[in-house]
C-alpha cells in the first residue's frame, strides 16, 4: 500500500468523522519532524517537503495532521469540470484499489509548489487520506490535473473531499459541489451513457466492486522488421514499451520505451502504432488501459511477446527528448571539420515528429538530410501533471 496512505495523522480520520473535512475556515497541513510540528510546503510527489534551516528538505517518515491557518493564500482557483471513479486496480492484485481524479481549473494568478489533499471515504472499507504532488498552477484555464492513486478498499459508493494548497497555503477553491459530499452509486455501464440527473453524475464515485474485468489483447498484429541499418551487425536483443491502449483499441500514448540497442525502439514503436488491440473491459464497457510490451529483435527472426498488464504509478513531469535518430549517409558528414545543427520538434504523446525544422545549423547539406529523416526518428514524449502530452523542444546535435 502507498506510503502517503498510511502515514497520515488519526486528527485527520478525527476531524472527518465530526465536523466534516476538517471543521477549519481555512487549513494547513503539519507533519512532525521529531518533537516539532512543521507546515508542509510542497510535495515531492508522495513525500512531504518542510523548510529547514532555510532550505526546503524532505521527510521521509512521519504523522501529518490538518491544523487551522488564519487565512488563504492570494488568489483562487476555480473548477472548470472534475470526474472521480474509484475501484479495483485490476491491474494487479484484487484488494489494489485506484482513485482516479480528474479536473480542469482556472486560476486568477500563477500558483507554485501546488499540492492535493484528498480524503476519500466509501460506504464499506476502509478510509484513505492521500497526499499528492500536482505541478504548478497557471493563470488561465489551461490548468489539467489527472491523478492515480492508490487507496485502500472500499465498496457501494461513498465520499469524498479535496484541498489544494500552493507553498503551504491553502487555494481558495471555487466549487459549488465540492461540499456536496454524498455521491450517487452508478454502474459503469450507466455512467459512460450518461444516465441519470446531472447532479447524480458530478461529482461522482462509481461502485466498481464485482464488475468482471478483461484485459486488453493483440487482435490483429503489425510484426516488427530488424532495423536495416543493423543488418550484417549480427546485433539481438529486446526493447520494451509501456503504453496505453484506448477504448478503439489503438495505442494512444507511449509512456517509457528502453532497448539494448536505440534502432529497435523504431520499429517498436512502430508495431505498437500500427497493432490493432481489443480494448480492455471494466463492468462491460470499453476502458483505456496501460500495458508493456516486450520485442525480440534477431537477424532471423523478430517478434513480439505478449502484452502484460502495466500498473499505473506516478510518472514525473519530464521534457521531451530525442531517443533514436538515424541519418542516412552519416559518415560522409563525419570528413572534415565538427556540424553541428539545431532542431526544434513538436512531439506527439505516441514519440511522433508532427512538425520540425532547422533553427541553427553550420552544414546545409546535413540539415536537409535530417529533415528529409526525422520523421523516422523516436522520441520520448513530454509529461506534464501525470498526463503524456504534446509539446515541442530544441535539441543542438554535433557531427564529428
Amino acid at each position: 500500500m502507498d506510503k502517503s496512505i498510511q502515514m497520515v495523522s488519526f486528527l485527520l480520520a478525527a476531524h472527518m468523522a465530526g465536523v466534516g473535512f476538517s471543521g477549519f475556515a481555512q487549513s494547513q497541513v503539519l507533519v512532525n519532524q521529531g518533537e516539532e510540528m512543521l507546515r508542509v510546503i510542497a510535495m515531492d510527489r508522495n513525500d512531504p517537503l518542510v523548510v529547514l534551516d532555510g532550505e526546503l528538505s524532505r521527510v521521509f517518515d512521519g504523522q501529518m495532521s490538518v491544523a487551522p491557518a488564519d487565512y488563504y493564500t492570494d488568489g483562487s482557483v476555480q473548477v472548470l469540470s472534475k470526474d472521480a471513479a474509484m475501484g479495483p486496480n485490476y491491474a494487479t492484485t484484487e484488494d489494489s484499489f485506484i482513485f482516479q481524479f480528474t479536473a480542469q481549473l482556472s486560476a486568477d494568478r500563477d500558483f507554485e509548489d501546488c499540492f492535493a489533499l484528498f480524503v476519500i471515504v466509501p460506504e464499506s472499507g476502509g478510509e484513505t487520506f492521500v497526499m499528492r504532488e500536482i505541478g504548478d498552477i497557471e493563470v488561465g484555464e489551461d490548468n489539467r490535473v489527472q491523478l492515480h492513486m492508490p487507496v485502500n478498499p472500499g465498496f457501494g459508493g461513498g465520499q469524498y473531499r479535496y484541498l489544494f494548497f500552493s507553498k503551504g497555503e491553502e487555494i481558495e477553491v471555487i466549487d459549488p459541489e465540492r461540499d456536496n459530499a454524498t455521491l450517487t452509486v452508478t454502474s459503469p455501464a450507466a455512467s459512460a451513457q450518461g444516465e441519470g440527473p446531472p447532479d447524480a453524475r458530478a461529482p461522482e464515485l462509481r461502485d466498481y466492486s464485482g464488475a468482471e474485468a478483461v484485459r486488453a489483447a493483440v487482435e490483429e498484429e503489425f510484426y516488427p522488421s530488424y532495423p536495416a541499418e543493423l543488418v550484417g551487425s549480427g546485433v539481438s536483443g529486446l526493447a520494451e514499451l509501456v503504453f496505453s491502449i484506448g477504448t478503439d483499441g489503438r495505442a494512444t500514448q507511449i509512456i517509457e520505451m528502453a532497448a539494448d540497442n536505440a534502432a529497435f525502439l523504431r520499429e517498436a514503436q512502430k508495431a505498437v502504432i500500427n497493432t490493432r488491440y481489443k480494448p480492455a473491459i471494466f463492468g462491460g464497457v470499453p476502458i483505456e488501459s496501460m500495458v508493456s510490451g516486450l520485442f525480440v529483435f534477431g537477424e532471423l527472426a523478430q517478434f513480439a511477446e505478449e502484452i502484460q498488464i502495466a500498473e499505473y504509478s506516478d510518472i514525473g513531469d519530464r521534457e521531451p527528448d530525442l531517443a533514436y535518430g538515424f541519418i542516412p549517409g552519416i559518415e560522409r558528414f563525419r570528413k572534415g571539420k565538427k556540424s553541428t545543427f539545431t532542431i526544434e520538434v513538436t512531439v506527439d504523446p505516441l514519440g511522433r515528429a508532427i512538425a520540425s525544422n532547422i533553427v541553427k545549423t553550420t552544414n546545409k547539406e546535413l540539415a536537409q538530410t535530417v529533415l528529409e529523416s526525422i520523421g523516422d526518428w523516436v522520441f520520448l514524449p513530454a509529461i506534464e501533471g501525470g498526463e503524456v502530452i504534446t509539446k515541442s523542444f530544441r535539441k543542438t546535435i554535433a557531427i564529428e
